[in-house]
């Protein structure tokens, strides 16, 4: 049990780093993992953990559409930086 509420506090944090920051300067990869997390964050009070429900043929691992949000935001964020980074 300690380590759940390890883990909540841990997902609470980052989600309250992230809404300053999005406060502070909004940005389209920012809010989709604040999205994503929020996400998370909720399964894992209401369900005690987080529901991966997709599963594509081929593919080794579920996720869940807050994983995608993540994942989108991530990509996002790098695509930014590789954009405005002078080589």
């Amino acid at each position: 049990m300690g380590t759940n509420f390890f883990w909540l506090g841990v997902n609470f944090l980052i989600i309250i780093v992230l809404l300053i920051l999005i406060i502070k300067k909004p940005e389209t990869g920012l809010i989709l993992i604040f999205a994503g997390g929020l996400s998370n964050f909720i399964d894992r009070i209401v369900r005690g953990g987080v529901v991966d429900f997709i599963k594509l043929p081929g593919f080794p691992w579920q996720f869940n559409l807050a994983d995608i949000l993540i994942t989108i935001g991530v990509v996002w964020i790098l695509k930014q930086y590789l954009k405005t980074k002078t080589y």
